[in-house]
């Protein structure tokens, strides 16, 4: 959704809900920050790969966010998952 709203034309764009989508994400990153070592310790799981391709989707539509910045464990658990045969070679791309 906050995709949507950002390929609106700006002045039909609700800061509102875009504020509260941003404050969403990063309390959710904040909070897995906090569960970092619990995830780098568990068993490699499907849950494993959406946190991957959710964090990696903020990186492709949500640079601006810049997760990484105060969230050193969960950048480390990330990097080696973005390090992982079969996530580099289904790296997301524009689509023209």
């Amino acid at each position: 959704m906050w995709r949507g709203e950002q390929l609106r034309p700006a002045g039909n764009q609700s800061i509102k809900h875009m504020q509260a989508w941003k404050l969403k994400t990063n309390v959710s990153v904040d909070l897995l920050e906090e569960d970092a070592d619990a995830l780098s310790a568990s068993h490699f799981s499907i849950g494993h790969v959406a946190l991957g391709v959710a964090l990696g989707y903020i990186d492709f539509r949500f640079p601006q966010l810049n997760w990484r910045n105060g969230h050193p464990k969960l950048a480390a658990w990330h990097k080696a998952f973005e390090a992982r045969p079969s996530v580099k070679a289904n790296e997301p791309v524009d689509e023209p």
